[in-house]
Formats: C-alpha cells, sequence, structure tokens
C-alpha cells in the first residue's frame, strides 16, 4: 500500500492494514450480515421460531482473537433485531404451556409487552442458551426474582435467583450462555466500570498498538452500539494495567473510559496516531 492510502487508513480507523505490521485486527464477522430486523413467520411451531432467533443471533455475531483470547459476543442491535414486539408476541403465543394469570397477566400479548419492555436481553439469551419454554423462563425471573436487562451482565457475587424450579437452568445454562451473547455497554467519561469477562468486551477489532511488544497497548475499535454518550469516536488506545493505582501514576494520560475485568484495569484513552517516522521506516523496508 502506498504511504499515502496506508496512512488515511490508520487515521481513519481503517480495518486493513499490511498483514505482518497491521494497527487494527480484521475480525472475523459474517460475510453477509442480515442488518435488519428477523420477521418470525405466523402460526408456526415454538421449535422453528426459536431456531430461526438462534439463527439470526449466530449469523450476526462478532467473533475473532484479541491477545490470544476469542471475543464472541452479539452486539446490542443484533438482539433489537431478533427481540422486536411482533417476534416477542409469536414466541409468546406458541407456548401452548404459558397461563399469563400465573403472572398477574391477561393474555400472552401482555407476557411479550413485559419481556419487549425490560427483558429483550434475557429472552435472547434464554434462546441462546436453549432453555424452553422461554417466555415462562424469563417472566419467572423477572416477576419472581426482580431481575431485568438492567442486572446483565452478571456478575459474581449478585444474588441469583433461588427456585429450584430453574436453579439448574440459571446457573448452567443461562449463565454461560449470557457471556457469549450479552456484551456489557461502556458509558463515554465512566470511570472504574465492570466487564464480566475478556470473551465478551464489545471490540469490533484490536491488535497491539505500533512498536508495543508486551500486550498492553492496544489500537481498539469499539462496537458503536455498546457506547453511551461521547463525540462518537470508534478508534481508541487501550492500556491494560494490574490496578487503578497504576494507571494514576501515568499522569499524561487522559482518560475517556475505563473498566475492570478479570482482575486488571483497563484504560481507554484517544486513540494515538503512530510515530510517522517509524511508519515511514517500516514502509521502506
Amino acid at each position: 500500500m502506498a504511504f499515502g492510502k496506508q496512512m488515511r487508513a490508520i487515521i481513519g480507523g481503517n480495518l486493513t492494514r499490511k498483514s505482518h505490521k497491521m494497527i487494527f485486527a480484521s475480525p472475523t464477522v459474517p460475510s453477509t450480515p442480515c442488518n435488519m430486523a428477523l420477521q418470525l413467520p405466523a402460526n408456526e411451531l415454538l421449535a422453528h421460531l426459536l431456531q430461526l432467533c438462534k439463527n439470526h443471533l449466530f449469523q450476526n455475531r462478532v467473533h475473532f482473537t484479541f491477545n490470544s483470547t476469542e471475543i464472541d459476543y452479539v452486539p446490542n442491535n443484533i438482539i433489537d433485531e431478533v427481540v422486536t414486539l411482533e417476534n416477542t408476541k409469536k414466541i409468546a403465543s406458541s407456548e401452548t404451556t404459558l397461563r399469563p394469570k400465573c403472572w398477574d397477566m391477561e393474555t400472552a400479548d401482555d407476557c411479550a409487552q413485559k419481556i419487549f419492555d425490560s427483558g429483550k436481553k434475557l429472552l435472547a439469551i434464554t434462546i441462546k442458551a436453549g432453555i424452553s419454554p422461554p417466555t415462562e423462563f424469563v417472566l419467572e425471573m423477572m416477576v419472581d426474582h426482580q431481575v431485568s436487562d438492567t442486572n446483565l451482565p452478571w456478575p459474581p457475587g449478585m444474588r441469583e435467583p433461588v427456585s429450584a424450579k430453574f436453579a439448574y437452568e440459571f446457573n448452567h445454562e443461562f449463565r454461560p450462555a449470557q457471556l457469549k451473547l450479552c456484551a456489557p455497554s461502556f458509558t463515554f467519561g465512566a470511570i472504574g466500570q465492570y466487564a464480566p469477562s475478556i470473551s465478551n468486551i464489545p471490540f469490533d477489532g484490536a491488535d497491539p498498538a505500533f512498536g508495543n511488544t508486551d500486550g498492553t497497548v492496544f489500537d481498539v475499535v469499539f462496537n458503536p452500539h455498546h457506547i453511551i454518550g461521547g463525540p462518537g469516536y470508534r478508534a481508541y488506545t487501550l492500556r491494560v494495567f494490574a490496578n487503578k493505582q497504576e494507571a494514576d501514576e501515568r499522569h499524561e494520560l487522559v482518560p475517556l473510559f475505563t473498566f475492570y475485568c478479570e482482575e486488571e484495569y483497563y484504560f481507554v484513552s484517544a486513540y494515538e496516531t503512530p510515530d510517522l517516522s517509524r511508519v515511514m521506516e517500516e514502509d521502506w523496508e
């Protein structure tokens, strides 16, 4: 690639570069993403509807390697494409065992509306986990245990539902599935946020920063549907510290937001353009 074109790609946040000196990784994503809401057919068996939902979630997930860890999650906008109000109503109406009055509701549509209002991720995770019937499981979480999407991703140590009826499904099926589907969102300007696992940090691309060899500084692109507020940046510089105190000692660094993940402190700052003279030297090699 010519020098001028290469620098425009780097500064512009392009996800391509020379294979041996890349600034951003090229994540493995579907070659033909759906980019539109899933429309479930009417009058179908529940099993067929759930399989269509699982297919859409799987085909549109983000999957690539970051610092030897497999990143695997479904972006928030894809969950919204699957768990529309109409789709939720079709799923609820297909559950022959659903008894709305058990949840102080009149109809299956009422149940679907409650889930759509504050449990879309709960339903998507339940579908991903293969728990059936999904509407009843989600309603038990929401009504009996006061759980909603705001509790996700479920952090360690948080009080879990204790109902014996679905404790096994929650612990052995729902909880593992959330890490492969429900990535956290980060608020621009907030310090000390939380991510439950490196595997679902909402990157769209990430790679070691130019010249960094110890795996502590990265050029990253965050999925825009997981950043709350801010000026709409996509490219950032990410530093990994052992703790917040170590980061605070770097007085020259200005955080845009930070988060804890797996006992390390992730410090996100404005994207730092590589030294042009060094890039030029590499181009002449």
